[in-house]
């Protein structure tokens, strides 16, 4: 992860207050492994901050145990600024869609569940 200039200790600050909890733990883990993958996909060729944010922050989010929007929306804050990034990532959090994990998580469950538990059988 790449850090902003001057904004070292403001991190280093936030991650130590953070692993104190199993919570806090996984927001470091969310952000350093969501900034990670962001930025290997931007070296890879993605157009912008805000298509590798799109393709990334759901692995990140399964890699770090975040399952609740609220908690993608604080690591995106945190990384708008502490990140080196950040700046790039604020569109992406201004207009990323409301339902960013819950939106797959419906269809994560709608894809387990076999036809026949889906569907209501009729009985005359």
């Amino acid at each position: 992860m790449r850090i902003k200039h001057d904004k070292e200790k403001d991190y280093a600050d936030f991650t130590a207050a953070q692993n104190t909890s199993a919570g806090g733990q996984e927001m470091v883990q969310f952000i350093e492994t969501w900034s990670g993958m962001m930025e290997c996909v931007m070296e890879q060729g993605a157009s912008d901050v805000t298509e590798a944010a799109a393709l990334t922050v759901q692995a990140a989010a399964d890699a770090a145990g975040i399952i609740r929007d609220e908690d993608v929306v604080a690591g995106a804050a945190r990384l708008l600024d502490c990140w080196a990034y950040g700046d790039q990532l604020r569109e992406w959090f201004v207009y990323h869609p409301p339902e960013i994990l819950s939106g797959t998580e419906v269809h994560q469950l709608a894809a387990q569940t076999p036809p026949e538990a889906a569907a209501p059988t009729m009985s005359m």
